[in-house]
């Protein structure tokens, strides 16, 4: 989603067992999680309490080869005897301190020279991880790169129909100029004179910069939501502009992209002012909920996907003689995509600030969240946050633990 790392096929480490290496043919991580179900009698309801994880379990598939691999297979049975916990690199995750569970050693007639062994390990303490994942969320998306590609093609035709055809460009431009036009009366009711029409990067990137201006927070009658449905919905009206016979699969795909890029725009620009309300001080309530914004997200990646189907539609022979690149357009709409989700995830994940308290008086978990929350529900948030918690059931007078603020 946006980041890229290479694959275990070209980063893999030597499987080995308290030192004695082994070939892997396969490798199991199986997570189970211990979950506490609790249930009244003749009641069809159920709490379920996560408990965390239960010890991991890894089971390794390994053999050895040629003629000297019995001294390999004593070697790594002595490791596996071996009390304790012992150090086992996986070949993909690395390093792991782990219990030899149970193994099993087939030997094969028709493979003299041959042991394939099936090995369970128990991997009793989990890697510490940080309290929050962090994200590689952009600041803000980058418009021009999505309207780069179908722009320089449609740039392309119109200097070709400059050289070749004086008619034929005469009557292009106009009907870009006229469809603009159009276009601003949709979104605004006002009209704009177009004064830019041979350079489709920025009459296309204008627009997109104007729709995004229409958005605001500004307190009315009217909520956020409606704002955002009203303007979405003369956005989507922005798609039937060139959508005719007479409009070049150039023109075509370049309004695409500026009518998706106006939703994506859209969606900034809430996303920055959300951002502007949580960074204030005194800000109690904001404008739009995270539900609101999931519905956002959905709207705007529900376009971009409408928007890639219809590129995927392109033949090869118009893309090759319209100077097309569908595969281009449709790798960077994906980019959109997952750049404004985790945009939007990253409001709906916001958490209040993180400070510590002391247990004045013998308690539990749950009555420590009602006690600061007035809803004794939090007590998973608390668990969460202090990950090394012996006994949830009690909690010593005097015991720090790290909470959200009120």
């Amino acid at each position: 989603m946006g980041l890229f790392f290479m694959g275990w096929e070209t980063d893999l480490y030597e499987g080995s067992f308290r030192g004695v290496t082994f070939d892997t043919v396969s490798i199991t991580d199986a997570y189970t999680k211990s979950l506490a179900i609790h249930q009244a009698p003749y009641s069809n309801a159920a709490q379920i309490e996560d408990m965390g994880l239960d010890p991991r379990k890894i089971s390794v598939t390994a053999l050895y080869t040629g003629d000297y691999y019995l001294p390999w297979l004593k070697a790594l049975t002595a490791a596996l005897v071996e009390t304790g916990s012992g150090e086992l690199i996986h070949p993909i995750h690395g390093i792991a301190q782990v219990y030899a569970h149970s193994w099993q050693e087939v030997h094969d007639a028709e493979n003299p020279d041959y042991v394939g062994l099936s090995i369970d390990f128990l991997k009793a303490e989990d890697e510490e991880r940080s309290l929050f994942i962090p994200t590689s969320t952009v600041e803000s998306i980058d418009y021009e790169q999505i309207l780069a590609t179908p722009a320089q093609s449609l740039e392309k035709e119109l200097k070709a129909l400059e050289r070749s055809d004086s008619n034929a460009f005469f009557n292009t431009v106009s009907k870009i100029r006229n469809g603009l036009q159009s276009a601003y009366k949709l979104i605004n009711n006002t009209q704009k004179n177009i004064d830019n029409v041979l350079s489709p990067a920025s009459w296309a990137y204008g627009l997109v910069s104007d729709v995004s201006k229409l958005v605001t927070f500004d307190v009315t009658d009217i909520s956020a939501m409606s704002k955002w449905r009203s303007l979405a919905k003369r956005v989507e009206k922005l798609g039937a502009v060139f959508d005719d016979n007479n409009s070049s699969p150039a023109l075509k795909q370049l309004w695409r992209a500026t009518t998706v890029t106006s939703q994506v725009a859209v969606a900034q620009q809430i996303v920055n002012l959300t951002r502007e309300e949580t960074a204030k001080a005194n800000s109690t309530e904001a404008s739009l909920t995270p539900p609101e914004l999931a519905v956002i997200r959905q709207r705007v990646r529900q376009d971009l996907q409408s928007t890639i189907v219809q590129e995927r539609s392109i033949s090869a022979e118009i893309a090759d003689s319209n100077n097309l690149q569908p595969v281009t357009q449709i790798a960077v709409y994906k980019q959109a995509a997952d750049q404004i989700h985790e945009q939007i995830q990253e409001l709906i994940e916001a958490r209040p600030p993180i400070t510590t308290t002391v247990i004045k008086l013998p308690s539990t978990v749950h009555l420590l969240a009602h006690q600061l929350y007035g809803d004794f529900t939090r007590s998973s948030e608390i668990l969460r946050l202090n990950p090394n918690l012996e006994n949830p059931a009690v909690l010593r007078a005097g015991q720090e633990l790290t909470v959200y603020a009120r």
